[in-house]
């Protein structure tokens, strides 16, 4: 009965490594195999119980599960005889230890299923899976169905699961030719997330490449899948759980530095030895080699990383000189990687070797233990490692602290810093001279980076452009909703391009958070955040613009702000911290020629905050109004009228200009009434002298005038006083 069985193996992948033992092979029964579940084992006794009891348990009873032990030194093999023996669905092959690729083309060989499935070991899949997949392989004739999956952490107790998408949008649902609609290779890379028609992979001979060990063969045979299909299928529910704290996984192996370089010659092989496919697709070849040489890249130590980089830039320069590179599928962000890495070798790989920290995370703390684990396993799942996080707790009361300690336990690159509520800013500040690395990244404890490559990506371009500030496009999680689309006053938020900036074509001050600063600029400059508990970001972002008058831009989406509204409750304090937030940003602007700059923070005091300013001018708030009158006294006319193009006469600020003419003002939590004029001390003074004035020349110029001529001139009227009034202030100084 073996050696039956061995037959079906084929001979140069049987000759390769001793077949042991064969279990429940030679029991047999007239159900028709629908699905056959390939599971690899190797030394992971750990967590296989869970597997098999996963495929065990499917709703799809027509199934078979080829479990192939190659070569296990744990308990493995033993558990696969236990659960052979309570269910003759299970069939084993005990099997000397050769290596993933030739393990998975044995259990394929042996496979009597109508559809092959793989799991891998330490992995486990939901109960429904194969059910649901085989039906639709069988309603719509498919040589291939995939679905969406899920990465998986346990820590202490608790499960984390983190959804993938394999393709982009729109590429669900439906049959597709994957060589015609190449979009999909741009997918991710997996094989055990479907199922696959036997006589299709007979058909086009696909076979996992069987070089030693678990050394990434899964990309050939996804070439392969890819290539040859006619009618693929990708749904969108996540039925896969992959596991992500195995530290045996081949993942995190850096011992077989060229084991990418080997399967990419296999796949380049097939693609030889198919030239009507090649032509289509050569260029998503050299994209996937791309994106698993950088793969590669991240997991070896310096000494092996700079041997490889050697490989690395002779293929793919060899490719840009023959002609065969086609960049026009990369995207712009890994591009910046490969011309980077093309210009000058030396110069990447000090940018990429481990040792020194690239990058400090300044985060300030204050009861965000809600929010505060999905922020931080943010950061720690970025593919650049080299960082440091100094969280700033800034007096919690809640269990933030608490959080934060326990993962400065579990991370040594953890600082946390703790300081009396005394707002963001300040927390910032110290965070800022704490930082031991090159560049400063900000976050709130609320929000989180949307990829795992954000870090990477900035400091990559921020490098080759040598520039002190490089960042990317923004996006605000508002509702449950991501919002990554904006206009008018916000479509700074987006860059549409990569490209190097100056901050004088630029003049936006919004999304500081998703830009990298210079440590030293920020230190050397002393470019710090103004002691305000509102608005004190701009100021920063400003400063340090102006500081390094060029930046680098992607367009990638680098960062997600969770705007809720319902935490901000406006105080006198904070309006007074707005108006000087803005009053410095106008100064700074005008002081720079930032026309576009100056106006737009002008009218933030017009349309942004007019209802929460002027429900704030009541007569114990004096020093409100003297902020208002300060920042009117700046209003500089040429500036506005270089901003929109047209000539502006005179200006006032519509908070003032309400107040002055006894516009009704938002309901005051401490006053309700409608505001008219401010009634105390100097203050009052200088408003009634000014009403006063407004309405002698107003009743000067009523006889000749008509209603609308009288009240321009007296709006013009106005500015020009109070400009008089701050003169008069200064020369009594």
């Amino acid at each position: 009965m073996k050696s039956e069985v061995l037959k079906k193996i084929a001979p140069h992948t049987l000759e390769k490594s001793r077949i042991r033992q064969l279990i429940n092979f030679d029991r047999t029964d007239n159900t028709a195999v629908k699905v056959s579940v390939v599971v690899p084992v190797c030394n992971v006794q750990e967590y296989l119980r869970e597997c098999l009891d996963s495929i065990i348990g499917q709703s799809l009873a027509e199934i078979e599960i080829i479990c192939v032990n190659d070569g296990s030194t744990d308990g493995s093999e033993a558990i696969l005889e236990e659960y052979a023996a309570k269910d003759k669905r299970v069939k084993v092959v005990d099997k000397e230890n050769a290596g993933y690729g030739q393990t998975m083309n044995v259990g394929m060989d042996l496979a009597s299923g109508e559809y092959i499935g793989i799991v891998e070991s330490d992995d486990y899949v939901d109960l429904h899976m194969y059910e649901d997949l085989y039906n639709i392989a069988k309603e719509q004739e498919l040589d291939f169905i995939k679905a969406n999956f899920n990465r998986f952490m346990r820590e202490n107790g608790e499960t984390k699961e983190f959804f993938n998408r394999i393709v982009a949008p729109g590429c669900y649902n439906r049959v597709i030719k994957p060589r015609e609609e190449r979009i999909v290779f741009r997918g991710v890379i997996n094989t055990w997330s479907g199922i696959y028609k036997k006589a299709f992979l007979q058909k086009f001979g696909i076979r996992h490449n069987e070089t030693p060990g678990a050394s990434y063969q899964d990309n050939g045979f996804f070439f392969q899948t890819f290539m040859f299909a006619d009618r693929a299928y990708f749904s969108e529910r996540a039925y896969y759980m992959n596991r992500r704290d195995n530290p045996n996984s081949s993942v995190y192996s850096n011992a077989k530095m060229y084991c990418m370089r080997d399967e990419y010659r296999f796949i380049q092989n097939i693609l030889d030895k198919n030239p009507g496919y090649s032509k289509k697709l050569k260029p998503y070849f050299w994209l996937k080699k791309f994106k698993n040489y950088l793969f590669t890249c991240d997991r070896l130590d310096n000494e092996k990383l700079k041997i490889f980089l050697e490989t690395f830039y002779d293929e793919f320069r060899q490719a840009r000189e023959s002609g065969e590179l086609d960049v026009s599928v990369f995207d712009a962000e890994d591009l910046e990687k490969l011309f980077f890495l093309l210009e000058d070798k030396e110069r990447y790989y000090e940018a990429i070797l481990c040792g020194p920290i690239r990058i400090s995370v300044v985060i300030p703390v204050y009861n965000e233990e809600k929010w505060i684990r999905k922020c931080l396993d943010s950061i720690y799942s970025q593919t650049l490692k080299d960082i440091e996080i100094i969280c700033v707790d800034d007096g919690s009361t809640d269990a933030s602290l608490q959080i934060l300690s326990e993962y400065s336990e579990r991370y040594k690159n953890l600082e946390i810093i703790r300081q009396k509520n005394s707002g963001a800013g300040e927390a910032r500040n110290k965070g800022i001279q704490a930082a031991k690395g090159e560049f400063i990244a900000f976050m709130d404890a609320d929000d989180w980076y949307p990829s795992t490559t954000i870090l990477k990506n900035l400091y990559i371009a921020a490098k080759r452009h040598n520039v002190k500030v490089c960042g990317g496009s923004f996006s605000s999680f508002i509702k449950n909703k991501t919002v990554t689309e904006y206009s008018d006053e916000f479509a700074g938020y987006t860059f549409t391009e990569n490209k190097l900036m100056l901050f004088s074509e630029y003049q936006y001050d919004y999304g500081y958070h998703r830009f990298l600063y210079d440590a030293k600029m920020l230190t050397g400059e002393k470019i710090f955040f103004p002691p305000y508990r509102r608005f004190q970001d701009p100021p920063f972002f400003n400063r340090a613009m102006i500081t390094a008058q060029k930046f680098y831009a992607i367009k990638q989406v680098v960062y997600c702000y969770r705007k809720d509204d319902s935490k901000l409750v406006w105080t006198k304090e904070k309006v007074l911290d707005l108006l000087h937030g803005i009053r410095d940003n106008m100064i700074l602007a005008r002081d720079n020629n930032l026309a576009k700059l100056y106006f737009a923070n002008v009218n933030r005091l017009n349309k942004d905050f007019v209802k929460v300013i002027t429900s704030f001018i009541l007569p114990e708030n004096k020093d409100v109004c003297l902020a208002l009158f300060e920042i009117q006294a700046l209003v500089d006319e040429k500036m506005i009228s270089q901003a929109l193009g047209g000539k502006v006469t005179e200006y006032i600020i519509k908070p003032l200009y309400r107040a002055l003419f006894n516009k009704p003002a938002a309901a005051s939590a401490a006053n309700s009434r409608t505001v008219t004029v401010i009634n105390e001390e100097k203050i009052y003074d200088a408003l009634l002298e000014l009403k006063r004035d407004i309405h002698a020349y107003g009743d000067a110029v009523a006889i000749r005038m008509s209603l609308s001529y009288r009240i321009g001139r007296v709006i013009t009227f106005i500015p020009r006083k109070i400009r008089d009034l701050f003169r008069k202030k200064r020369s009594k100084r």
